[in-house]
């Protein structure tokens, strides 16, 4: 298969890991806080989730991909830090603006 091709495979994977991952992620945070997330800013938890789902494509899914090239690597250990932490700010700061 041709890099293009293969490319292309794992930008069709990365989209459907996006929406599958943002749809869990959202189903998941609704249940356990028994919440609709109505007047929650959609944007922080959009943006929360997101990052988690770039952490977890770049440092563990892009390894079972169909690409393989030179720039396949894992995020730093303090990027990885850096990124969780900004998510889950993001997630509790759209708690606290809930309604407000």
């Amino acid at each position: 298969m041709s890099n293009l091709f293969r490319f292309l495979l794992e930008l069709i994977r990365v989209i459907i890991i996006l929406f599958a991952g943002l749809w869990l992620l959202f189903s998941v945070e609704s249940k356990l806080f028994l919440i609709t997330l109505e007047g929650t800013p959609f944007f922080l938890l959009f943006f929360a989730n997101l990052l988690l789902i770039l952490v977890l494509y770049r440092n563990k899914l892009q390894f079972s991909g169909w690409y393989k090239g030179k720039e396949v690597k894992r995020l730093s250990p303090q990027a990885t830090n850096v990124l969780i932490v900004v998510a889950l700010l993001a997630f509790v700061s759209s708690l606290f603006l809930k309604n407000s």
